[in-house]
């Protein structure tokens, strides 16, 4: 899909201003891991990445952003502390791969790079989905 520049810009313009919340965020959860509502927020945040990833048709970004959503928004909810800690470094992940994602969007050649860096982050996503929250939903 070829997209007008004007609107890459204004979605990457977005995707800054989003990020710089979302580091509020992971500093006051490296200050006190112990506050679900940051992870709910988390989730909140990168939802609105992921909606325009998709509606823009970036579907390795949207893909990446919608896993994210749900662990993060999980984690804020089931409040299991014993995997806060692997959340966050998720979390940490996304701010790493911001300058290559923002690469990725802006030169297809880079797009590749992206992808592989968030491979393992997916994995481990999905790990967590069937090892951790499909086990919290059996118990409710």
């Amino acid at each position: 899909m070829l997209l007008d520049n004007e609107i890459l810009n204004t979605f990457l313009e977005d995707i800054t201003s989003i990020n710089y919340e979302i580091l509020e965020v992971l500093k006051s959860l490296n200050e006190n891991l112990n506050q679900p509502e940051k992870f709910l927020l988390f989730s909140n945040l990168v939802d609105r990445v992921y909606e325009t990833a998709a509606t823009l048709g970036f579907s390795h970004l949207s893909d990446y952003c919608l896993s994210l959503k749900h662990v993060s928004r999980k984690t804020g909810n089931a409040k299991i502390q014993r995997i806060y800690g692997q959340i966050m470094k998720l979390m940490l992940n996304y701010t790493g791969n911001y300058v290559l994602l923002k690469q990725s969007l802006e030169n297809k050649l880079h797009e590749k790079e992206f992808t592989r860096m968030i491979f393992l982050d997916m994995k481990k996503m999905e790990n967590l989905e069937r090892d951790v929250f499909s086990y919290v939903s059996q118990k409710t």
